[in-house]
Formats: C-alpha cells, structure tokens, sequence
C-alpha cells in the first residue's frame, strides 16, 4: 500500500505500473481471503486500463477475468459470469478462437455454471 500511495503522488494516473501495483494488492488480497478489498483493487486497475487502452485490451480481459474470480469466490455467480463473458468477447477479438487464455476463460466459466448447479451448461 505504501508503493502504491507513493506511486499515486509521483506518477500519472494513467501509468501502467499504478495497474501493476494495484494488481498485485488485488492478488494479495484475494489469496488472504479479503475478497471485498480484492474487488476494489482490482476495479481500480481496471478503470486505469480502460481509460488507458480503452475497452478491447488483452490487459482489460486479464483484470475482468480477476474480478470474475473474485466475484466467484464471493458466491456472485451471475456477476462473475459476466466479468468472465466480457474477457472471453474482448480475447476473441484480439487473440483469435484458439488460445489457452480463451480456454482458460472457459474453464473458469464452466466453474461457475457448475457450482451454480448448471451442470448441463457446464459441459458445454
């Protein structure tokens, strides 16, 4: 937090390395369980990435896929879906169908629908 307040003083609030330090807080905090600061983290870096690269950023899909994750782990099925949804669109456009960030996607959708009790779509 300290890199963080010192980075905000010093650097743009459009410097990529603000994102990559709230990045990290969010990884912090979602691997100590505090999913709500997690979220909030997370968000910030990805207002940063969006005002940065606008909307169809490979980075912008990286962040929603974390919040989808943390949404998850909240028991925020549908929110989470749709972080999730929105970063596998976003990687299709800049990646191509086959890569193993899409699948990756994938699988955490599965995830959701089938702790949601959709297992028919989960096998999808």
């Amino acid at each position: 937090k300290k890199v963080l307040t010192l980075q905000q003083k010093s650097l743009s609030d459009t410097d990529s390395r603000i994102v990559h330090t709230l990045t990290i807080i969010g990884q912090v905090y979602c691997k100590t369980e505090n999913y709500t600061q997690a979220l909030d983290a997370f968000k910030k870096a990805l207002c940063i990435q969006r005002n940065m690269h606008g909307d169809n950023s490979v980075d912008v899909a990286s962040t929603l896929s974390m919040i989808g994750l943390v949404l998850f782990k909240q028991g925020q099925f549908e929110y989470a879906l749709q972080n999730f949804f929105e970063s596998l669109s976003i990687c299709k456009l800049s990646l191509g169908e086959i890569r193993g960030d899409i699948a990756r996607i994938m699988c955490n959708i599965a995830t959701v629908y089938f702790y949601s009790g959709y297992d028919d779509e989960a096998m999808k």
